[in-house]
């Protein structure tokens, strides 16, 4: 064997010797478990997972116990004394929904059939007259118009159920609301993703409906009885102008 040769035996012999592979090997080691770990934490890992269950069995109680009707009268009375030092309009109607949007609703489980209802009050009060018909029998109306509530269920990669329910009214496209619900570990489904940007000036333009959703998202209150509905018979609350032609 050549003396270079000799030389790079020694040399792995000795590497082999002094502690540098189990260096190496520990090392490596090392950074597999970080990576192990650190998956195991990010937002797909079983182990963050666990611990979000955790947090919202210990959080989700806590926060439904609370009780924001003291804070109510001090907010209506902030945003009172804003609005009368500004120059908005429509004061009445951003009082009135500031004082709906932060009422506690009365329970945290409410049937499919009531928010509906809730629905239906919304049409009956909002919907486009312009291309209903007029019945002059008695006194004088519109048609009565429908209201819907179709439901989509399907099943989430990650466990438990997915929902989104489609208010409808075939009369009124504009009247068409679609909410999104997770399934609730307690019972029944709860609201998601309900987005809406709120500041003072829009408050004047929530419609009711909106406005009792998001009462609803705030309480974290369950929704039962999950079911397609429909109603072919909602009176129009306007009633036609008189006319001499």
């Amino acid at each position: 064997m050549s003396t270079f040769e000799e030389r790079i035996a020694k040399a792995v012999t000795d590497k082999l010797n002094d502690g540098t592979v189990e260096e190496l090997v520990s090392d490596a080691v090392t950074k597999a478990l970080k990576s192990s770990i650190e998956d195991q934490f990010n937002w797909k890992g079983e182990a963050k997972k666990i611990i979000d269950e955790k947090v919202k069995e210990v959080m989700t109680p806590v926060i439904e116990r609370v009780n924001l009707d003291e804070y109510t009268v001090k907010l209506d009375a902030v945003l009172t004394e804003i609005i009368n030092s500004t120059n908005l309009i429509d004061n009445k109607e951003i009082l009135g929904n500031f004082k709906s949007l932060m009422t506690e609703p009365d329970k945290d489980t409410i049937s499919l059939k009531e928010v509906f209802e809730k629905y239906k009050e919304y049409v009956s009060e909002s919907v486009d007259t312009s291309e209903l018909e007029i019945y002059t029998d008695d006194e004088p109306r519109y048609q009565n118009v429908t209201a819907e509530v179709t439901v989509d269920t399907r099943n989430s990669i990650f466990g438990g159920r997915f929902c989104d329910l489609v208010f409808k009214c075939e009369e009124d496209e504009k009247l068409t609301k679609e909410i999104h619900l997770y399934e609730s570990k307690r019972n029944g489904f709860r609201i998601t993703r309900f987005e809406r940007e709120l500041d003072i000036n829009s408050l004047r333009y929530v419609d009711k409906f909106d406005i009792f959703m998001m009462r609803l998202d705030r309480a974290f209150c369950d929704i039962t009885d999950i079911m397609d509905m429909y109603d072919d018979d909602v009176e129009v609350k306007d009633e036609p102008e008189a006319s001499w032609n």
